[in-house]
């Protein structure tokens, strides 16, 4: 399958880097509740995968995987990739007409959204119930009786985690019925999520490999920079592979989703993209702290915030080993 970019997804590539920097954390303790969305409404980036239907974009999943992999080589905050990625994937579950166009609406004018993520919409089905892209403006989609809709059951509390912006709320909520789980609705969900995240995951090793690569070109031990050292040289070429490799796995798995009628093959070229990056991204983050040396686990230098969010997106919506599972044809779905 050839997906190169068109000059057009190239020029919505440079864009998107730009207004992703924009909207950037300034520094490790920024404050997450200042989240402004501006850059990206204005833009039209926030809609860009809302149909065009409802005054989004009307963008393919490839074009959502440039912007995710943006998002990620910038640290975006959670609540920004949700909004932007996952939540206009997640309407589509929300059963009422009128309630999808009240909640796009309000993503259009710039309010941010929150995914209850529970196990029943990964794989397989169980009992967590944390909230993902928390924010306190946001509004939240959470399961209910026929699919999903906003949460109703008062305010939540959220408990930061240690990087800023990646909150959690632990919460309450019904299961998700056997047929929701099975509906080609919930299947193209997980499927969009999972090339979605892997792109994400895509943006964090880039970052993270540039920022080894200059560290390397530019620290001094013995009077020689540390990049002549042999050890360095791998550390860098097998990070680089590992970019590569996830690059094809993530944008072949969006054009396989964009061009395919085939839900099934769409759902395991996904799962492939999420069980590969979910594994390189670390990777690629734990070479880079080693590159860095000591400086890479220390405020000063942010390669940790990376692993940590590759470490959230790994585990959200589906695990690796349950991506393994699915494309192995291993159920885990609901008797």
């Amino acid at each position: 399958m050839d997906f190169r970019f068109t000059d057009e997804q190239r020029e919505l590539a440079n864009l998107c880097a730009q207004i992703a920097e924009i909207g950037a954390p300034k520094s490790v303790d920024g404050d997450a509740e200042a989240l402004d969305l501006a850059p990206l409404v204005d833009t039209g980036l926030l809609s860009l995968l809302v149909p065009e239907s409802r005054g989004g974009g009307g963008a393919s999943l490839v074009e959502g995987a440039i912007l995710a992999e943006q998002l990620g080589r910038y640290l975006a905050p959670s609540v920004v990739v949700t909004s932007a990625l996952l939540v206009p994937a997640a309407l589509e579950l929300v059963p009422s007409a009128a309630l999808r166009d009240g909640l796009t609406d309000e993503l259009l004018s710039g309010r941010p959204g929150s995914i209850v993520v529970r196990n029943d919409l990964s794989w397989p089905p169980g009992d967590d119930n944390l909230v993902y892209g928390w924010h306190a403006d946001a509004f939240v989609l959470a399961p209910q009786s026929g699919g999903l809709g906003p949460w109703s059951g008062g305010a939540l509390t959220a408990h930061p985690t240690e990087d800023p912006g990646l909150f959690v709320a632990p919460i309450s909520t019904p299961a998700l019925t056997t047929e929701v789980v099975r509906s080609p609705a919930a299947q193209r969900f997980v499927a969009t999520a999972n090339v979605l995240i892997a792109s994400v995951l895509l943006g964090h090793m880039g970052a993270v490999l540039d920022r080894a690569v200059a560290y390397a070109n530019e620290r001094e031990q013995f009077g020689v920079k540390i990049g002549s050292f042999q050890a360095m040289k791998h550390l860098c070429a097998d990070m680089f592979v590992d970019v590569e490799g996830s690059r094809s796995a993530a944008f072949g798995a969006a054009a396989i989703a964009a061009s395919s009628d085939d839900l099934d093959e769409s759902s395991r070229a996904a799962a492939v993209a999420k069980a590969w990056c979910g594994d390189a991204a670390v990777r690629v983050c734990e070479s880079s702290i080693q590159v860095h040396g000591g400086i890479g686990f220390t405020w000063e230098c942010d390669v940790h915030r990376y692993l940590r969010a590759a470490h959230v997106l790994r585990a959200s919506f589906m695990t690796v080993d349950h991506a393994l599972d699915l494309v192995g044809g291993v159920d885990h779905g609901p008797s």
